[in-house]
């Protein structure tokens, strides 16, 4: 493992802990008669601190979604946690936290709720307390189908590249899995006439070829270049929006 796979690892494991006990925290804030007084300051304090972050030029994405979060737990905490006006907001923040980091941190932060909310059921209430649990449940499968959905439609929009296809296939093999991946198979079928050319190269500048060897090495050379081009163009064509090559031939053609 690479030290950048293995730091961006570490990232997930402290995100996943983190949004875990976010809600955990202000449940204890709100539990202690202490700092109760306080939790009913919090919201104010994260909103302000947020709109002055809003207003500065420099913005860290995840410092973002980190005061985000802590405006909506703030609030919804200290207005009366699950019976609170602005409980909704809870859910919302679980998808989004699904849609800009990896599903499981929406799914520590949706399981953090869930225990949250066991703990303050009383019997009372069976049938609304059943209810909300399978409605704050319900918010991982849906987070988790969204996102899904949400990245094939902006990959046919041509906005982003998923790499990896789906790797529940039968039978698969490791070669075959490896190939899934978009960027390892433009790379493999892109090797092979690469590979011609740059042997070509090296016996035309070693000088050791005759001239009828010259003549039959050229044209197969300028196949493989076309050959090159053309599966570019194919994976530019296919999987961006972008025309770098088109543009780039229109105009060598118009200069010619």
């Amino acid at each position: 493992m690479s030290k950048k796979q293995s730091s961006t690892r570490k990232q997930n494991i402290f995100l996943v802990i983190g949004y875990f006990l976010l809600p955990v925290f202000f449940a204890i804030l709100t539990a202690v008669k202490i700092f109760n007084k306080l939790s009913l300051i919090l919201p104010i304090i994260f909103l302000a601190i947020f709109c002055v972050y809003w207003l500065l030029p420099i913005k860290r994405p995840a410092l973002s979604v980190l005061l985000a979060t802590l405006l909506v737990i703030s609030l919804v905490s200290a207005t009366g946690w699950f019976f609170s006006p602005f409980f909704f907001a809870l859910y919302l923040t679980a998808i989004g936290l699904g849609f800009i980091y990896n599903p499981v941190v929406a799914i520590s932060f949706t399981l953090s709720l869930v225990m949250l909310f066991t703990f303050s059921m009383t019997g009372e209430r069976p049938t609304y307390d059943l209810l909300t649990l399978l409605s704050l449940l319900s918010v991982i499968p849906i987070t988790i189908a969204l996102r899904k959905s949400f990245l094939l439609v902006q990959q046919e929009k041509k906005g982003i590249l998923i790499l990896e296809g789906e790797k529940n296939q039968a039978g698969i093999t490791s070669l075959d899995n490896i190939l899934a991946n978009r960027i390892n198979n433009i790379g493999a079928t892109l090797r092979q006439p690469i590979t011609y050319v740059k042997q070509a190269v090296s016996l035309l500048v070693s000088g050791k070829l005759s001239k009828e060897e010259v003549d039959e090495i050229m044209p197969r050379m300028q196949k493989s270049t076309e050959e090159l081009f053309t599966l570019v163009k194919e994976f530019e064509r296919e999987t961006t929006n972008n025309k770098f090559f088109t543009k780039n031939n229109s105009s060598n053609t118009k200069k010619s």
